[in-house]
């Protein structure tokens, strides 16, 4: 009985596959024959904008301010170079002998985040 049943579902599944292959040849050819009415051989030239005010000598624009609009200042700013000081970089190996010795340490701990 078993075999019965497993050549029904062989069967059902080449018919499956089968109209599914044919559906899918059926779309790809209508899609490529709607792309070839619109798509023609013709040469068409491309007509590239120019802009000839771009290279031609002429008076340079008005006088504009940078300082226009909000604008503040801080007293006592200091370069990043004398504020920021990176943490030092602890090698793997390091790290890894730390972990083996003590799990509870916090640089150890996955940090899922």
């Amino acid at each position: 009985m078993t075999r019965l049943c497993t050549h029904i579902l062989y069967r059902t599944l080449i018919a499956i596959a089968m109209i599914t292959v044919v559906l899918i040849a059926s779309v790809v050819f209508g899609v490529m024959a709607q792309a070839q009415t619109v798509i023609s051989n013709t040469a068409v030239q491309l007509q590239i904008p120019d802009h000839p005010e771009h290279a031609s000598v002429h008076d340079m624009g008005t006088e504009q301010s940078l300082l226009t609009g909000t604008y503040s200042t801080a007293a006592g700013d200091l370069p990043l170079a004398e504020v920021y000081h990176p943490a030092p970089e602890i090698p793997l190996g390091t790290i890894a002998r730390i972990c083996r010795d003590d799990t509870r340490d916090p640089r150890c701990a996955y940090q899922n985040k």
